[in-house]
């Protein structure tokens, strides 16, 4: 399961930050202080992931993220 098929997360982007990997969520407006449904969507994804690839941190954005004008996310400014 990927984490943007969940039906609460608008945009996501993930990313390795010292060893860490990091998932940048910008959810559905109903759930933005949500962090606990969110760290529980990320159990329920590293279940089926090897510990390399298990996301250790949640991250909740209150807006969207920067786009450039294709509407592509600037990965470049996202964790900063």
């Amino acid at each position: 399961m990927k984490i943007s098929a969940d039906d609460n997360v608008k945009e996501v982007v993930v990313y390795a930050e010292n060893d860490s990997i990091i998932a940048e969520i910008y959810p559905e407006n109903e759930y933005l202080d949500n962090q606990e449904y969110f760290e529980k969507l990320i159990e329920r994804i590293n279940e089926n992931q090897p510990i390399y690839k298990q996301i250790h941190k949640v991250v909740l954005r209150d807006e969207e993220f920067e786009k450039n004008s294709s509407t592509k996310i600037l990965r470049q400014k996202v964790g900063k």
